[in-house]
Protein backbone atom coordinates (compact mmCIF):
# COMPACT_ATOMS: atom_id res chain seq x y z
CA UNK A 1 0.00 0.00 0.00
CA UNK A 2 3.03 1.90 1.09
CA UNK A 3 4.31 1.93 -2.96
CA UNK A 4 1.35 2.61 -4.96
CA UNK A 5 0.88 5.55 -2.74
CA UNK A 6 4.38 7.11 -3.28
CA UNK A 7 3.59 6.14 -6.89
CA UNK A 8 0.74 7.82 -7.04
CA UNK A 9 2.02 11.21 -4.76
CA UNK A 10 5.04 11.19 -7.21
CA UNK A 11 2.96 11.09 -10.40
CA UNK A 12 0.77 13.72 -9.28
CA UNK A 13 4.11 16.02 -8.39
CA UNK A 14 5.56 15.29 -11.82
CA UNK A 15 2.28 16.18 -13.72
CA UNK A 16 1.97 19.24 -11.80
CA UNK A 17 5.67 20.28 -12.45
CA UNK A 18 6.00 19.39 -15.83
CA UNK A 19 4.72 22.59 -17.27
CA UNK A 20 7.16 24.39 -15.80
CA UNK A 21 9.63 21.86 -16.64
CA UNK A 22 8.86 22.56 -19.79
CA UNK A 23 9.26 25.90 -19.86
CA UNK A 24 12.64 25.30 -18.43
CA UNK A 25 13.70 23.05 -21.13
CA UNK A 26 12.59 25.25 -23.56
CA UNK A 27 14.43 28.01 -22.25
CA UNK A 28 17.50 26.28 -21.81
CA UNK A 29 17.42 24.93 -25.71
CA UNK A 30 16.58 28.22 -26.91
CA UNK A 31 19.75 30.03 -24.89
CA UNK A 32 22.43 28.36 -27.38
CA UNK A 33 21.21 25.92 -29.16
CA UNK A 34 22.82 22.66 -26.98
CA UNK A 35 21.54 20.20 -25.05
CA UNK A 36 18.85 20.27 -22.49
CA UNK A 37 20.09 18.03 -20.16
CA UNK A 38 23.99 17.92 -18.12
CA UNK A 39 24.69 14.36 -17.57
CA UNK A 40 26.86 13.24 -14.78
CA UNK A 41 28.59 9.88 -13.39
CA UNK A 42 28.76 10.28 -9.52
CA UNK A 43 29.25 7.81 -6.85
CA UNK A 44 26.06 6.57 -4.83
CA UNK A 45 25.12 3.91 -2.08
CA UNK A 46 28.50 0.92 -1.61
CA UNK A 47 30.06 2.84 -3.89
CA UNK A 48 28.65 2.16 -6.68
CA UNK A 49 28.27 4.87 -9.87
CA UNK A 50 25.22 6.49 -11.22
CA UNK A 51 24.08 8.79 -13.72
CA UNK A 52 22.94 11.89 -12.47
CA UNK A 53 20.67 13.69 -15.22
CA UNK A 54 19.46 17.42 -14.53
CA UNK A 55 18.94 20.63 -16.52
CA UNK A 56 21.41 22.12 -17.78
CA UNK A 57 22.62 25.79 -15.90
CA UNK A 58 25.97 26.80 -17.32
CA UNK A 59 27.87 26.13 -21.02
CA UNK A 60 28.13 23.48 -22.86
CA UNK A 61 31.42 22.16 -21.60
CA UNK A 62 31.58 24.64 -18.37
CA UNK A 63 33.40 21.54 -16.16
CA UNK A 64 36.63 21.80 -18.34
CA UNK A 65 36.66 25.72 -18.52
CA UNK A 66 37.91 28.26 -16.21
CA UNK A 67 37.33 27.35 -11.79
CA UNK A 68 36.66 23.59 -13.59
CA UNK A 69 34.08 22.16 -10.85
CA UNK A 70 34.00 24.57 -8.84
CA UNK A 71 31.27 27.66 -9.32
CA UNK A 72 31.36 31.04 -8.19
CA UNK A 73 28.82 33.95 -7.60
CA UNK A 74 28.55 35.75 -10.79
CA UNK A 75 29.87 33.13 -12.91
CA UNK A 76 30.12 33.53 -16.39
CA UNK A 77 30.09 30.26 -17.32
CA UNK A 78 26.05 30.36 -15.66
CA UNK A 79 23.81 30.63 -18.78
CA UNK A 80 21.00 33.39 -18.51
CA UNK A 81 18.86 30.45 -18.15
CA UNK A 82 20.59 29.17 -14.92
CA UNK A 83 20.77 32.46 -13.16
CA UNK A 84 16.64 32.74 -13.73
CA UNK A 85 16.78 29.68 -11.15
CA UNK A 86 16.10 30.03 -7.61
Amino acid sequence: MNRLADVAIAGSALLLASPALAIAALAVKLEDGGPVLYRQTRVGRNGADFELLKLRTMVVGAETMGAGLSVNRGDPRITRAGRAGP
